[in-house]
């Protein structure tokens, strides 16, 4: 991962998109993202959404803020 996996942030943000995807599919997509730290910079809307729990019932909160931080 890192910067050089940017290529797959827009798969990555659609996966966050979708409310029947497995949790920990959610999971392993947000911990992505942070990885790939500012590269991913497309996906902070959607993070910022899972962040405030406007998504999911705020069950991601707690992995959407660090990867808002990467």
């Amino acid at each position: 991962f890192g910067p050089d996996a940017k290529e797959a942030v827009p798969a990555l943000i659609e996966l966050l998109q979708r409310p029947d995807q497995d949790t920990h599919v959610l999971g392993e997509a947000i911990q992505a993202l942070e990885r790939i730290g500012p590269a991913a910079e497309a996906a902070i809307p959607i993070l910022q959404d899972l962040a405030e729990g406007r998504l999911y019932s705020g069950a991601f909160a707690r992995e959407a803020n660090p990867a808002l931080n990467a």
